[in-house]
């Protein structure tokens, strides 16, 4: 899949910015960015949530995780081979999978469309929810078609102007950062 320059420059950038978060401010603005999910109408009326399992400095989902667990609420996680991506039920042990992402032990698929939420993760998203992830094209694919509220988790630096997208690009429904929650439908 082909880019922009302007989105491998961003997608440096956002990388270099989230190498330069120590633990405690990993911990403090995902405490915050969870903590506003947790609080939504989205979370408490939700019976399936597919969160994405943190790596690489991204916004830590442990809460979200452990929230689902403690509300008996069924949790999905994206699973990747390296080509293709679907959702699989987390109930119990985790392994390194592909990139060096955690996923469940034991893959038992689930249907994407059973899914309230998607919380999703991205090097930079825009205030009309068009995101800049890797480049793989991963999450537009797993997102086709849902109906699901979709929400971007991201720190507020993660935040720009801009992002040029494509038809098959799918957008965020609401943003939440550490400062505050965006109705991405009021940004258009």
């Amino acid at each position: 899949m082909q880019c922009s320059i302007e989105k491998q420059e961003l997608r440096k950038e956002m990388k270099k910015l989230r190498r330069q978060l120590d633990k405690n401010e990993i911990k403090e603005k995902s405490a915050a960015v969870c903590g506003a999910f947790l609080r939504s109408g989205f979370f408490l009326n939700s019976n399936t949530v597919c969160v994405y399992m943190s790596a690489f400095k991204e916004v830590d989902t442990s809460a979200v995780l452990k929230a689902c667990v403690f509300f008996g609420k069924k949790i999905l996680v994206p699973v990747t081979d390296g080509s293709d991506i679907y959702t699989c039920l987390l109930n119990g042990k985790t392994t390194e999978g592909a990139f060096g992402i955690c996923e469940p032990e034991e893959r038992m698929r689930q249907d994407k469309h059973s899914a309230d939420v998607f919380i999703v993760p991205a090097l930079a998203f825009d205030r009309r929810g068009a995101r800049v992830g890797f480049g793989k094209g991963f999450y537009d694919r797993l997102l086709e078609g849902t109906k699901a509220v979709k929400i971007g988790f991201l720190y507020d630096f993660q935040l720009v102007d801009y992002i040029s997208c494509k038809e098959h690009d799918i957008n965020m429904d609401y943003l939440i950062t550490e400062s505050r929650v965006i109705d991405c439908a009021s940004e258009i």
